[in-house]
């Protein structure tokens, strides 16, 4: 799950390049008696947060955007293991290790998109936030996800049914292929995360306050306990509220970097790792038990267990330095790209994909399902890096957010 608010998937500036944070907002006079921001930390906000230690932040969150997407690109790679019931125990356990893969990744890019965001937060309204935001992120997510539409009319009535059928069965039918696109298919982050950062605007006066962030954290918990009571949509692109916690953890995290780094270094490894481990196994269980009780997203990334996992693993990033090589793959620039072409190859995959699982029983052999899995997944990744790469050095770069 694109700057976004600042987009996490990449901050798209003049000519494709990455645009480097130069500035940190400050809390306005009105807010400054809050929890969070004391009139002694915001006098000294500029002078305790160096620039050195925003810049490496800077760079870790790129490390974070690749893991993140990679992580997204697995959940939607994954062809079949969603719905195929095993009945060995240890196939349910790999099932589940599997599909949680795929999760982790979307807590991460609202978390990114807050810390990058609150530079110019204090600066926007909600209609010049989606004015600045327009061509580098709404008119690409839009064009793509037009496409992706395209594309499924042309699969599912063939060239000749487009001037054949009915033109308001037609019609009905984008309707929905778009209505899917956004709720069931990748495309649903975008909206939320303009959403979340339009939220935010509107509330821009309280966010420093206790109050705001134990309603924030209310409402996601209320999500979180929705997976089983299903007293609104399970759907997590439908959880609209649910991300902007996230989202205001970032920019809390931008706004108390200097705590927040000095917390970084006491925590030793030893303890987040297995703190990790364990946070992953136990959503591996979540997202079983909800799949045995019916639950229409049992691995939806608004889970309890998933959220902390998310967190931790975010906090383990921060921690180490030996991702810096994901700078040489500049994710700033092309995360973006990614998130977009990613999700019209595998539309245009999938079904020769399907097809071939099907001829050749593929999930009769769990060792030849998770090989072809990995390397459908490398594929993927691969050639949408390297296409997102083209389109960047061509004249169409603006079509993934190029200015």
């Amino acid at each position: 799950m694109p700057h976004l608010a600042a987009s996490p998937l990449g901050n798209a500036s003049n000519n494709g390049a990455p645009m480097e944070p130069t500035a940190i907002s400050l809390p306005s006079a009105g807010i400054i008696d809050d929890w969070a921001g004391q009139e002694s930390i915001v006098k000294n906000y500029t002078a305790s947060v160096t620039p050195d230690i925003y810049k490496a932040y800077s760079a870790k969150m790129d490390t974070v955007r690749l893991l993140a997407i990679a992580s997204i690109v697995w959940g939607h790679s994954l062809f079949g293991w969603e719905n195929i019931v095993f009945i060995k125990q240890s196939h349910q356990v790999l099932q589940s290790f599997l599909m949680q893969l795929g999760r982790i990744g979307t807590v991460s890019f609202f978390i990114i998109s807050g810390f990058f965001f609150n530079r110019k937060l204090q600066t926007f309204t909600v209609f010049t936030y989606l004015r600045y935001r327009f061509y580098s992120l709404i008119l690409p997510w839009l064009s793509f996800l037009t496409f992706f539409v395209l594309i499924q009319l042309v699969q599912i009535l063939k060239l000749p049914g487009l001037f054949s059928n009915n033109p308001i069965d037609t019609v009905k039918l984008i309707g929905n292929l778009f209505s899917a696109g956004v709720f069931h298919a990748a495309f649903w982050f975008i909206p939320v995360s303009i959403f979340s950062a339009c939220l935010l605007i509107v509330f821009k006066k309280h966010l420093h306050r206790l109050w705001f962030g134990i309603l924030l954290s209310a409402i996601t918990l209320f999500y979180c306990v929705n997976l089983y009571h299903a007293w609104v949509s399970v759907n997590h692109a439908r959880s609209f509220l649910g991300y902007v916690l996230f989202m205001w953890i970032g920019v809390q995290l931008n706004q108390h970097l200097q705590q927040v780094n000095g917390l970084i270094k006491k925590l030793p490894v030893w303890v987040l790792l297995p703190a990790a481990a364990l946070a992953f196994a136990l959503a591996c269980r979540e997202g079983w038990v909800l799949k045995s009780m019916g639950c229409l997203d049992s691995f939806g990334s608004i889970r309890f267990t998933n959220i902390v996992l998310s967190m931790l693993v975010f906090l383990l990033i921060l921690k180490t330095n030996r991702f810096n090589w994901v700078q040489a793959l500049k994710p700033q620039a092309y995360i973006y790209g990614v998130y977009l072409v990613h999700s019209i190859l595998l539309l245009c995959l999938m079904p020769h994909l399907s097809k071939f699982v099907l001829q050749h029983n593929i999930f009769t052999s769990i060792s030849t399902s998770v090989l072809l899995q990995l390397v459908v997944f490398a594929v993927v990744i691969a050639t949408t890096y390297a296409l997102v790469f083209f389109i960047k050095k061509s004249r169409l770069g603006f079509v993934i957010g190029g200015r």
